[in-house]
């Protein structure tokens, strides 16, 4: 399946993180590697929701 940041309620150009690794991108990006993710642990869904919705502010991410 592809999925799109619409369909997990972001906006393409939201900034997300993965609080485990630190890594930032864009949530349009995100989507585009989560069909990747499906495991038998977790749903797609499920894994997505653990990313973090930030802003740089100062120079620092930060949580929205």
């Amino acid at each position: 399946m592809k999925y799109t940041a619409k369909h997990f309620g972001y906006k393409n150009d939201d900034m997300l993180m993965n609080p485990h690794t630190g890594t930032v991108d864009l949530a349009q990006y995100w989507a585009l590697e989560a069909d990747e993710w499906d495991t038998e642990e977790n749903t797609v869904e499920e894994q997505f929701a653990t990313l973090v919705h930030v802003e740089k502010k100062n120079g620092e991410w930060v949580e929205v």
